[in-house]
């Protein structure tokens, strides 16, 4: 099991007009040619044994035919073309350095799409979702004579944040609602737990998913006019690596535009455990799909299986601790590799209109 971490750098005034570009220092997208003239089950188990795409589809689209003449192709082009091929719609599983874990694609028409959008440079913002509910509860707190009964309205809106390339859905933060309005005029109000960022993928493991709540509206409203809010990007992107010893321990190696340092190396009962500070979360966030740690042993090659692993913020950065089991080599170092997502956050405003009320 490895374990991985987001991390993002918080940027000075000096840093800020010396930073990069824009996206700066993403690498160009990986592309494959593919040549295909077979079912779908065959062509999903090539394109995973020769180059580590996963996909897993419906049954029914099984043994449909795939031809695929495609160069210089990325993994969404591939995926959409045969999704236009057998007829079928994909979503995305979460997975590791930006890169989805899975392609699942189910039956249904490519060319049917009802779902209310806005295009905002670079990435589709769409609404998949919309549900009221009505909740009720009882709170039997501690030093109150009685409990307390409450109900609850609410809104809740699920939207698809979709990006065309790997590199634009690793510059994504999150959305922060905006000021929406009804088709009554009234503004739609959000709880003010809601009121900041909220990052994508915080509640399933599909990619770019994210949930707006709201006070379910009162009245005649049978629409959203105006659906408000803001896409938050990293400033820039870039590579970071570093390769660290015992002997490194206490010293900070270059990571990226930040830096990496090994804070300790214990040896005992059969286990090793490191504590690595990677820069800190500029938003507080620290997710599992950015950042890998794994053990090398003399030739580079991994050694050892980590057995645990956890993240914290610290005043120092993001601390991860990470315990591996102990291999036979002596010679042993500690890889630290992945992204780091700069600051300032670029904020990119969308509307989507006309999205109807259940």
């Amino acid at each position: 099991m490895r374990s991985w971490v987001q991390v993002a750098i918080a940027l000075g005034a000096l840093a800020l007009a010396l930073s990069p570009a824009p996206g700066q220092g993403l690498p160009e997208e990986q592309t494959y040619t593919v040549r295909i003239d077979d079912t779908l089950a065959s062509a999903i188990r090539s394109l995973r044994e020769e180059h580590g795409i996963s996909i897993s589809a419906d049954q029914v689209l099984t043994g449909t035919r795939v031809v695929l003449e495609l160069e210089d192709a990325t993994e969404k082009q591939i995926v959409r073309a045969i999704c236009a091929q057998v007829g079928a719609v994909y979503t995305t599983m979460r997975g590791r350095h930006g890169r989805p874990m899975a392609w699942l694609l189910r039956e249904g028409g490519w060319d049917l799409d009802p779902r209310p959008r806005a295009r905002v440079e670079g990435y589709d913002v769409m609404v998949e979702g919309v549900s009221l509910s009505h909740s009720r509860a009882t709170d039997y707190r501690w030093g109150r004579p009685a409990p307390e009964q409450g109900e609850t309205d609410a809104l809740v809106l699920t939207l698809h944040v979709d990006p065309d390339g790997a590199g634009a859905d690793r510059r994504l933060v999150g959305v922060l609602p905006g000021e929406s309005l009804l088709d009554t005029g009234a503004a739609l109000t959000g709880h003010d737990a809601e009121r900041d960022w909220l990052p994508v993928d915080v509640v399933t493991a599909q990619m770019g998913q994210i949930r707006l709540s709201f006070v379910s509206p009162a009245g005649d409203a049978q629409a959203i006019a105006e659906l408000r809010g803001r896409l938050g990007l990293y400033h820039a992107v870039d590579w970071g690596r570093a390769e660290l010893s015992p002997a490194d321990v206490g010293q900070a190696r270059p990571f990226g535009s930040g830096t990496c340092t090994l804070t300790d190396w214990q040896v005992a009962d059969g286990k090793i455990e490191v504590t690595v500070i990677t820069p800190a979360a500029a938003l507080g966030l620290v997710r599992a799909d950015h950042i890998k740690v794994s053990l090398l042993g003399p030739d580079g090659a991994e050694v050892s299986r980590m057995l645990t692993g956890r993240v914290e913020i610290v005043a120092e950065g993001v601390k991860g601790v990470y315990r591996f089991g102990q291999p036979e080599e002596q010679e042993l170092r500690l890889a630290v590799e992945g992204w780091v997502l700069s600051g300032p956050i670029e904020e990119l405003p969308f509307t989507i209109r006309d999205v109807p009320l259940p």
